[in-house]
């Protein structure tokens, strides 16, 4: 698949940056927290590091989403994204894929629930955010509960549109 193939390459091709690598292993699954800088220096190789180092040491009771927006421009939906995620949550938690006439934010929300209820532990790492086609889907992550943990990476210019938090 294109996202392995994308993380294996960045993280055999990841060098230094220790320090930031271990404090966001330390913070990841705490809040909500945005990688940002101009194109080239590496934030993508530092997500799917991230990413490689929390899913080792991740147990069964932990499930980590993760997406690069700039893998494909197949991979610049945030509706495939979402429903992909949603496809991996129910294999995760063993749950039948069920017809649910909610909205897909609602249905994801309902699920991210029914997970910490159980004492499951999410975290979602979005790389590239900026990639995505834009639209409020991807300026508000909707789908992603406030108190859900994030990881993202994104350019400068679009930090300040960013909203974590859903209006």
């Amino acid at each position: 698949e294109k996202s392995d193939y994308f993380i294996d390459y960045n993280v055999n091709s990841f060098v230094g940056r220790r320090e930031e690598l271990e404090y966001l292993v330390s913070v990841a699954f705490q809040n909500q927290t945005v990688i940002h800088g101009e194109s080239g220096i590496g934030k993508s190789a530092l997500m799917c590091k991230l990413y490689s180092l929390l899913v080792q040491g991740a147990g069964a009771d932990t499930l980590i989403l993760f997406h690069s927006a700039g893998v494909s421009s197949y991979a610049q939906s945030v509706f495939d994204v979402a429903t992909s995620w949603m496809r991996q949550i129910y294999a995760w938690l063993g749950k039948p894929e069920i017809g649910d006439n909610r909205p897909l934010i609602d249905h994801f929300r309902v699920l991210m629930a029914y997970a910490r209820e159980r004492g499951k532990r999410v975290l979602v790492m979005i790389d590239a955010l900026d990639r995505f086609l834009v639209d409020n889907d991807s300026r508000f992550l909707p789908f992603i509960p406030d108190e859900l943990p994030v990881v993202i990476s994104v350019l400068p210019d679009r930090v300040e549109s960013l909203k974590l938090q859903h209006p």
